[in-house]
């Protein structure tokens, strides 16, 4: 069975600083990024080495044997592949820094210098700037998302903070209101499978007993104090403070 792993940004953040001597192995006086997910880890990348972020389009006025190609995760190398045949043609003499890699021997083709961390081909790796795969038809593990908070801003009540074009498939809500919250989300284009209402916001194992009961396995949420509790009650679960994007 497919699992999911989920890195939170602090996770990102340590895992590249881990990996700045090896980086700093190579003469590097730029950096640049396969995009879009290469540009989140170049722009780190580049402030920690206090290096340039030099745009693809840019990397025929630098000297490319210099500047670090960033990617944050391969799984085939197709993509890898498709930015060196467009942007670099002499790309063996540019070094490659990949945050996130499937074993190497099997993209042995991508010629990858640095791999941060590597992942098991197996199972679901969800990087905090992909949170939108969470809502996608083909996402295969149960989700929760707080309504108030995460969709709905919690200080005006008519902004959306978290908009998505795909079904949400559970939303919770603390609100007393089902009609309203329905009324709401109809208005603002939200398209959901389910919600459900609980009466006490501050009842952990109510919301302990939901997360267990429809074997949800990522719950996003505004509320950090709750996720804490929760996530002791639901070690399984990855309980996700939003907008921090950090794993309680």
């Amino acid at each position: 069975m497919i699992d999911l792993d989920f890195l939170s940004y602090s996770h990102v953040h340590q895992k590249i600083i881990e990996s700045i001597p090896a980086i700093r192995r190579f003469p590097i006086t730029a950096v640049t990024y396969v995009p879009r997910g290469g540009g989140a880890i170049a722009a780190i990348v580049c402030q920690v080495l206090d290096v340039p972020l030099v745009s693809p389009r840019d990397l025929g006025e630098i000297d490319r044997s210099r500047c670090l190609l960033v990617d944050d995760m391969i799984v085939t190398g197709r993509s890898l592949a498709a930015f060196r045949h467009r942007y670099l043609p002499d790309y063996r003499a540019t070094p490659t820094y990949v945050f996130a890699s499937v074993p190497q021997e099997r993209v042995a083709n991508a010629e990858i210098d640095i791999a941060a961390i590597t992942v098991d081909p197996v199972r679901y790796f969800l990087l905090p700037w992909e949170i939108g795969d969470i809502f996608r038809p083909s996402f295969p593990f149960p989700i929760l998302v707080d309504l108030d908070g995460v969709i709905r801003s919690s200080v005006a009540a008519s902004q959306a903070i978290l908009s998505t074009p795909h079904v949400i498939a559970h939303l919770l809500s603390f609100r007393h209101d089902v009609a309203d919250d329905r009324r709401w989300l109809t208005a603002h284009g939200y398209r959901f499978d389910r919600l459900t209402c609980l009466p006490d916001p501050d009842d952990a194992e109510r919301v302990a007993d939901l997360i267990k009961g429809a074997g949800v396995r990522f719950y996003l949420t505004s509320d950090r104090g709750r996720g804490v509790i929760l996530k002791r009650l639901c070690p399984e679960c990855h309980i996700v403070a939003f907008p921090e994007m950090i794993e309680v």
